[in-house]
């Protein structure tokens, strides 16, 4: 789970670090790094809430 959301954020980074830089001819490496993190927080949420509660545990 964990490892999925790295690679996804890790992914968006780049290809928006290449895309800035062929297209612009500036990157915005804070801007990418922040985005790049809210989207692995955000993988990491979204994981996280596919994981079924089991209700039926014995306390």
């Amino acid at each position: 789970m964990l490892k999925q959301a790295m690679r996804f954020s890790f992914m968006y980074f780049v290809i928006m670090s290449l895309v800035q830089y062929f297209l612009d001819k500036e990157m915005r490496w804070i801007e990418n790094l922040t985005i790049g993190f809210i989207v692995f927080i955000l993988m990491s949420f979204i994981n996280w809430c596919r994981v079924p509660y089991n209700w039926d545990k014995k306390n």
